[in-house]
């Protein structure tokens, strides 16, 4: 069991070490995790500095890491997410949280 969360944003140089997609409307996805950009999507296990992320097979705690910038908005979506055991399939479960935060100038 893990987790997984997605993030739309405006402000992709927050998030530059990470693969982005860009919406087409000033804004961007993209997936966030400690060691995204070393190819491993999921949000709980070790981080890249050698320390443990804020979230477990049970538990998840996001502590934001970056100041905020004005005008930015951020909008996350946060899934349990697994594999079937012997295959290659991925499950995200259907419903999870959503939470952001919008700075106005």
């Amino acid at each position: 069991m893990h987790w997984l969360q997605l993030v739309y944003s405006n402000d992709q140089y927050r998030y530059s070490s990470q693969p982005v997609v860009d919406a087409g409307n000033g804004a961007y996805y993209f997936i966030d995790g400690p060691q995204t950009s070393q190819g491993i999507p999921w949000y709980d296990g070790p981080t890249s500095d050698g320390g443990m992320s804020t979230a477990d097979a049970a538990d998840y705690m996001d502590y934001p890491g970056t100041p905020y910038l004005r005008p930015t908005f951020t909008q996350f979506y946060t899934y349990r997410a697994w594999f079937v055991e012997g295959t290659n399939d991925l499950v995200i479960s259907y419903y999870g949280v959503s939470w952001g935060f919008y700075l106005q100038q």
